[in-house]
């Protein structure tokens, strides 16, 4: 994050603390009764010192006061009455715990306070304090770094396959394969327990299934047909040295369920659901989702498309071979919604063809 970013947040957070110790005037002093005849004084007085919002209520969360910014946000605040029990949505605002909020298109940092008298909770204060400009730049900032370390990412993985003689434009078929397999999935979120950020994630990771291949050596890598018993044993390490080069690539990624999803599809997308894959011979659930998910498209890519040891095959010949490793190679419950797809997935190469 740069020097001016830094800055600008520095410069909220003081602003942050100034207004706190201006409420805490209100926690220290006498809680204010309606008979009390200095009330708008005081009130007033603090409020024509903030530019955020503020509401003030009672123990039983009923209206007390509010400041112009309040107002300006919460049109309904100007026909309220003092003992008016406020609306649901600033309920929300002042129990739901957190720190931060975002109403409309503007987002806000939050601070709830208890006001006390000899103890006993009297009411409550809540500021606003409209930090959206700052956030905004923050998104921004992330942002424009998670595109940068995609690009290397991507980059990393194009250079392995630039190296594979085998397997020309296999990353970007096997990330929309997946793409459109994740679409499908979309209607089934409740019954695997996923969501659609996870998916997302999985579509976003499916390029760098294979970027362990780069630790695998050229002779191997782009040898013009098949491997021998030797040659195979040392292609089969590229799974494990995938996930571990992706844990260090994306440690400082904050988005740590991506990070777990992408380390499993490097990882796990060769393992067979009867546990006969590699590198751990995992099975059944015990392999990620995520890494069930890639290995059908991994494989359907590499039935359907030509390489230097076999012609592609037709479809009914790819999806009869899919459907025969139902249960063996394949995660059953996956399978036949990987099979609804076929028309998309037919549609896909013959457009590329």
């Amino acid at each position: 994050m740069n020097t001016a970013l830094l800055s600008e947040i520095q410069a909220k957070k003081d602003q942050i603390r100034k207004l706190e110790r201006e409420i805490s005037r209100l926690e220290n002093a006498e809680f204010i009764s309606d008979s009390e005849k200095n009330e708008d004084n005081l009130y007033e007085l603090i409020f024509r010192q903030m530019q955020d919002a503020y509401i003030l209520v009672d123990s039983d969360y009923l209206y007390i006061d509010s400041n112009i910014n309040a107002k300006k946000l919460f049109r309904e605040l100007y026909d309220f009455e003092k003992g008016q029990r406020i609306t649901e949505n600033m309920y929300s605002l002042f129990s739901d715990g957190a720190d931060d909020c975002w109403l409309g298109n503007s987002y806000y940092e939050k601070k709830v306070v208890k006001i006390k008298k000899d103890n006993r909770v009297m009411g409550y204060a809540m500021l606003l304090d409209d930090d959206t400009d700052l956030q905004t730049k923050v998104l921004e900032k992330t942002l424009h770094i998670q595109l940068v370390q995609d690009s290397i990412i991507t980059g990393m993985a194009s250079v392995v396959e630039s190296r594979d003689n085998s397997t020309g434009g296999h990353i970007m078929r096997t990330k929309k394969v997946v793409q459109i397999f994740a679409e499908k999935l979309l209607d089934y979120t409740e019954e695997f327990g996923i969501s659609i950020e996870f998916l997302r994630n999985v579509v976003k990771s499916a390029p760098m299934h294979d970027i362990g291949k780069i630790a695998v050596d050229d002779v191997v890598l782009r040898k013009p047909g098949r491997f021998t018993d030797e040659e195979y044993q040392k292609m089969k390490a590229h799974s494990g040295a995938g996930a571990e080069m992706l844990k260090k690539i994306l440690s400082e990624v904050d988005n740590r369920e991506f990070v777990t999803i992408a380390v499993n599809v490097a990882g796990s997308h060769h393992e067979r659901w009867d546990g006969k894959g590699y590198p751990k011979g995992i099975k059944g659930e015990e392999i990620p989702l995520e890494a069930r998910i890639m290995a059908l498209a991994d494989v359907f890519d590499a039935l359907v498309s030509k390489r230097c040891y076999k012609e592609a095959y037709g479809y009914d010949r790819a999806f009869r071979i899919i459907e025969e490793g139902t249960g063996t190679q394949f995660d059953p419950s996956l399978v036949p919604l990987f099979i609804e797809c076929r028309k998309k997935l037919e549609k896909l190469y013959d457009e590329m063809d």
